[in-house]
């Protein structure tokens, strides 16, 4: 099997941010559920891909970061980042990892997605790192493929695993392969073949595949070990390691309302057994995704430190203007939020000069303990509201993410392709385009006006021979990328720049 134990390395891994990989993020979803959240100590990310997620929670929050990725080309682009963002990088196997001796014990450590991408052996040395090097008190941060969720799509993994396997030219490379893959598989469904059929589940996932990035789905798909695992299983396995579970990494997950399917409800009331019941849920959303926060000897708040470390906890706005629309992504689905019920809230948040204590925000909005738990879960968990630091952990990282953000900045030039900062008030990246990069970098250069951002990045693209694309039309001439610039520019200084300077990334 190789160096590789049968993890797919033929294509880099995609370049992605994962928010809740954050130590602030976890804290804030532990807090809510009732747990203590872990001392202060150093953070583990294991299998960090091309590590943007890694360099930018470095940069955004106090600490130690440390992280590993078995493939060297994936820590030689983290390097990039890794000297602004102060991360430790490594490129050691998980066996390699658990030899070094010069490991301190961790309070925090984050695996995203690859526990089910790897066989049972690497697992195994997996859980030997948490037994071995958590504190107590430490928390884990653990996503992974589930059932019942891929129970339909396992048979086209089988046949997708297959094809790329045997059926074309190994010469080829591994996306070509698995494009031809994919398109015999969606022969076969135009052709109504019965394994397709009644299927919606599966249906949506090949639809958006269509769409996808083929070198993500290649991870996704054509890993030898691919292991979709039940909940019961794997908490199983995590007791193993002296962890247990604590909580869902979306902060909803601390509401029943938001995480208990209605139609179980009864059902669950009657169950004592945790496990058993988030097993149940899984079944009843047909979950085929969890992300877990387990815990190595957790405190379970008392009621009256329980309110206290809650109505403590900071929030502010995510955007200067309400969303067009009150739908989103929750632990059971979509989510209709009411926007009569929300949206004071984000108003007295956008009012505000920084972030507010769930206490402040509460008595501005006149809604009791358990009203204003609930409404900031559902902000930050839909993305409307972001979990903010301390006062004296934003002024400890502020120099960290200015360092990583210029760093960051300087290659948007180039290709564009990072359009994350690292926010010191949030201790996240926060979504800022190619372009807000360029007009940041500008304000920074101390040109001031609509015109003068405008001029600025037009310059650094044509420093690369690029142009503005607007509606897959490149617009050729000086004018017409100045003009569109501007009107862009118009747009950041009104709506753009006053919220990212209350995130200290402008």
């Amino acid at each position: 099997m190789g160096w590789t134990e049968g993890y797919q390395s033929e294509t880099d891994y995609v370049l992605g941010y994962f928010p809740e990989l954050s130590p602030n993020l976890i804290r804030f979803g532990m807090t809510l559920s009732g747990y203590a959240p872990p001392p202060d100590g150093p953070y583990l990310e294991l299998g960090f891909g091309l590590g943007l997620s890694l360099n930018l929670h470095a940069a955004s929050n106090p600490g130690e970061f440390w992280g590993t990725d078995f493939l060297p080309w994936h820590v030689a682009e983290a390097r990039l980042l890794g000297a602004a963002s102060g991360a430790r990088l490594l490129d050691d196997s998980f066996e390699e990892l658990a030899e070094r001796q010069d490991l301190p014990q961790f309070s925090w450590m984050t695996a995203h997605g690859v526990y089910s991408w790897i066989d049972p052996r690497q697992r195994s040395v997996l859980r030997g790192l948490y037994r071995d090097r958590l504190t107590p008190g430490a928390a884990v941060y653990l996503s992974y493929n589930t059932m019942p969720g891929w129970a339909e799509t396992a048979p086209v993994q089988r046949f997708l695993r297959f094809y790329v396997e045997n059926m074309s030219s190994l010469s080829d490379p591994l996306v070509a392969r698995l494009k031809e893959a994919f398109g015999l598989i969606n022969l076969m469904r135009t052709a109504k073949a019965g394994a397709f059929e009644n299927r919606p589940l599966l249906l949506t996932r090949l639809e958006r595949a269509e769409s996808s990035d083929f070198a993500y789905l290649a991870h996704e798909y054509i890993n030898t070990s691919w292991d979709p695992l039940y909940f019961s299983d794997v908490a199983h396995e995590m007791s193993e390691a002296k962890l247990r579970f604590a909580c869902g990494s979306n902060p909803m997950e601390a509401i029943p309302a938001l995480s208990e399917p209605p139609a179980i409800k009864e059902i669950l009331a009657t169950i004592g057994d945790a496990t058993m019941r988030h097993q149940m849920i899984d079944y009843a959303v047909n979950r085929g995704f969890r992300k877990d926060i387990f815990v190595r000897g957790g405190r379970r708040l008392p009621e009256a430190e329980y309110r206290s470390r809650v109505l403590a906890l900071r929030i502010t706005n995510a955007s200067m203007s309400d969303p067009e629309a009150w739908e989103f992504d929750g632990p059971m689905g979509k989510v209709q939020l009411h926007e009569n019920h929300y949206a004071p809230a984000l108003d007295v948040l956008r009012r505000a000069s920084r972030p507010m204590t769930l206490r402040d925000l509460g008595a501005a909005t006149q809604k009791d303990f358990n009203t204003i738990k609930e409404v900031a879960a559902s902000l930050v968990g839909a993305g409307l509201a972001h979990a903010c630091h301390e006062e004296d952990a934003t002024s400890a990282v502020r120099k960290k993410c200015a360092a990583l953000n210029k760093v960051i900045r300087e290659r948007a030039a180039i290709d564009g392709q990072i359009q994350f900062l690292a926010s010191p008030v949030t201790g996240t990246g926060i979504r800022v385009s190619r372009f807000e990069q360029f007009f940041i970098s500008a304000i920074e250069a101390r040109q001031d006006g609509p015109a003068a951002l405008a001029k600025h990045a037009f310059a650094q693209l044509q420093s690369v021979g690029h142009a503005a694309v607007v509606d897959g039309t490149v617009l050729k001439t000086e004018a017409e990328n100045l003009e569109y610039f501007t009107g862009q520019a118009r747009t950041f200084l009104d709506k753009r720049l006053p919220l990212l300077k209350r995130l200290g990334i402008a």
